[in-house]
């Protein structure tokens, strides 16, 4: 299968107000990850003092290199003095990566009410370029030879920091965090996330709908709809966690049969679950067959704009 969303899918099946600092400090390694510089002997004079004069772009770079500490010994300090900078000047990347520093300790002072402001803004920002691209439209222009026409750098970027900063929005609206607690919110942030291709987004959706909340009630199938959803996209550590939902029995009706035949097509022995000797032959067999037809509606979707 293609693509894995994370490890620890399963073992996110806690209490929403045990989760939030993992899921944002992961939030922060997404962005340094897709948004790691080149190795710079030294951040150049040039681009230095185009960041002194004023040049957002320049200001955004010089940030970049101290915060992932290329070419620079790492300074979260400075990092965040430049993305102020960038910010002010309404950069949205800028104010994505700074909103995601106020959520991590290690990283920042925790402030989650400049963190909302920031990531409202990013948002903001980005949308006005997210919003005219889909992958369909892609595909579209790529049929007719027409990429070329359009800067795919910058409109992936403000694909990235849309569904990022809704993403965190959610996480934030989700577990009260320099906002009321608010899951009809939440989920609406997941969802407009999700339309972005925030793959993470769409599995915190599936869980609130596995247990409903105060705005959002449960619905059972609207999850599963989702996680097969992802699964037949491509995502292969999604079935382990279906799987686990039928072998618990705990948001679904118990189905070791069911369970186990997500399990099998996990494949996956760093997931640590397993069926054996859980089923009789007969059950087995039964549970092969079902894998194979759940198998046969997967196909490995391509994200011409990425994922997260």
């Amino acid at each position: 299968m293609g693509l894995k969303l994370t490890e620890q899918m399963t073992n996110e099946r806690d209490n929403a107000t045990e989760l939030p600092m993992k899921a944002l400090k992961l939030f922060i390694v997404l962005i340094s990850i897709f948004w790691a510089l080149p190795a710079f002997a030294q951040i150049e004079s040039e681009l230095l003092e185009k960041a002194k004069q004023g040049d957002a772009k320049a200001q955004y770079e010089v940030a970049k290199a101290y915060y992932l500490g290329e070419g620079v010994p790492h300074d979260y300090k400075l990092a965040m003095k430049w993305l102020q900078k960038a910010a002010e000047q309404w950069h949205a990347e800028a104010q994505l990566l700074l909103g995601a520093m106020y959520c991590d300790d290690e990283v920042g002072s925790i402030d989650y009410q400049k963190a909302v402001q920031l990531l409202t803004k990013a948002a903001h920002q980005a949308s006005k370029t997210s919003d005219k691209w889909d992958d369909k439209l892609y595909e579209e222009l790529k049929a007719k030879n027409e990429l070329d026409k359009y800067d795919w750098s910058e409109i992936f970027g403000d694909k990235r920091v849309y569904r990022r900063a809704k993403y965190a929005l959610g996480l934030l609206h989700l577990n009260g965090l320099g906002v009321p607690q608010d899951y009809k919110i939440a989920e609406e942030m997941f969802i407009e996330a999700t339309n972005q291709g925030a793959l993470r987004a769409e599995f915190e959706l599936a869980k609130i709908y596995l247990k409903g909340y105060e705005g959002v009630p449960q619905n059972t199938q609207k999850a599963l709809d989702l996680l097969v959803r992802m699964t037949n996209d491509g995502i292969y550590d999604i079935p382990i966690f279906l799987g686990k939902l039928y072998l618990d029995g705990e948001y679904v009706k118990q189905d070791m049969i069911t369970g186990c035949a997500w399990i099998y097509i996990s494949k996956d022995p760093e997931l640590g679950v397993s069926c054996d000797g859980k089923l009789t032959q007969q059950q087995l067999a039964e549970s092969l067959r079902l894998k194979n037809e759940f198998e046969k509606d997967i196909n490995p979707k391509y994200f011409p704009f990425g994922i997260d």
